[in-house]
This record gives C-alpha cells, sequence and structure tokens, in this order.
C-alpha cells in the first residue's frame, strides 16, 4: 500500500494543482508572480501556467497591478498523473540489462 484515503484527499496531497491564466499583460504578470516558491512558465498561445498559487492568489496579484484578466482557470491534477507520482519511485519489476548485444 502507497496511500490510503479518498480519491480528492489522494490527488490534493500528491499532485500539484496548476492555475491557468491569460491576461493584458502577461509579461508583467510573470514578474510579478515570480519567486522562489512559484513557477510560472509561459504557454505558445501567451497564457501563463503558474504552480505554487491558488487562483485567489493569482488574481490578488493582478488586481493590485491593475492587470486585466482574460481567463483565470484552475486546472486540477488528474487521479491518473496523482498515481504516476506516487509510483516513480515504487519498481516492483525492472527489465534486465545487458552490457553487451550479440
Amino acid at each position: 500500500m502507497i496511500a490510503d484515503g479518498g480519491v480528492e484527499e489522494l490527488i490534493a496531497s500528491v499532485a500539484r494543482n496548476l492555475v491557468r491564466v491569460r491576461s493584458t499583460d502577461p509579461v508583467a504578470l510573470a514578474a510579478l508572480l515570480s519567486s522562489p516558491d512559484v513557477e510560472v512558465s509561459r504557454n505558445e498561445d501567451g497564457s501563463l501556467t503558474v504552480s505554487g498559487l491558488s487562483t485567489d492568489q493569482v488574481g490578488t496579484v493582478a488586481a493590485a497591478a491593475g492587470i486585466t484578466l482574460l481567463e483565470l482557470t484552475a486546472q486540477q491534477a488528474s487521479l491518473e498523473e496523482a498515481f504516476m507520482d506516487l509510483t516513480r519511485d515504487a519498481v516492483e519489476f525492472r527489465a534486465p540489462t545487458t552490457t553487451g548485444a550479440n
């Protein structure tokens, strides 16, 4: 057994939740949100993906800076992502490795 609890509890405890945000000034917003505990990445469509802050926190920072938000969406991890995070280091069987091929 790796974990014991309900699905929602399992997902919340293991997988990181992300916030997708689109704004009128993504560069300025990314700079305001960035910190040692927050990861901000820019997507090809101009939106940002933020890890380490809630939607409320992102919205508050944007409002304080006068940045208009066009989208603010919480993206919760799936059960599959939580399972993969939990079992990443738990390997029951491994394929044998060969150092030389005939």
